[in-house]
């Protein structure tokens, strides 16, 4: 299981209305980005992904994806989560943190003046 640092929890908190920025890949191997709706189950973030959707073809295609959580109103501080994703038998697209092989970045830079 990937450790969150306390000082990012807030962020995968369904309370906190941070903004959550999905990667996956094209076949040529370039990255897709698009913003997504998100909530915790206990180690898993959860997705709603029309089974139709680009995201979910790729997802089938390959698994590998990355996520970043942007925390609101503070632009510097972020928590970045990388490895494979599992689909449910539902439209829900399960994004495993635990089986993420603890690739987890974060970062709080403080904001510097021109």
């Amino acid at each position: 299981m990937v450790d969150i640092p306390a000082g990012f929890a807030d962020l995968l908190d369904d309370a906190t209305p941070a903004t959550l920025v999905f990667s996956t890949l094209r076949r040529d191997g370039l990255p897709v980005l698009s913003p997504v709706w998100f909530v915790t189950e206990g180690s898993e973030l959860l997705m709603v992904v029309d089974p139709h959707a680009l995201k979910a073809r790729h997802l089938r295609r390959d698994p590998r994806a990355a996520a970043i959580i942007l925390a609101p109103h503070e632009h510097n501080r972020y928590l970045q989560l990388a490895g494979e994703a599992a689909h449910s038998p539902s439209a829900l697209c399960r994004i495993f943190i635990a089986a993420w092989s603890g690739n987890t970045n974060v970062a709080h830079r403080p904001h510097r003046q021109p």
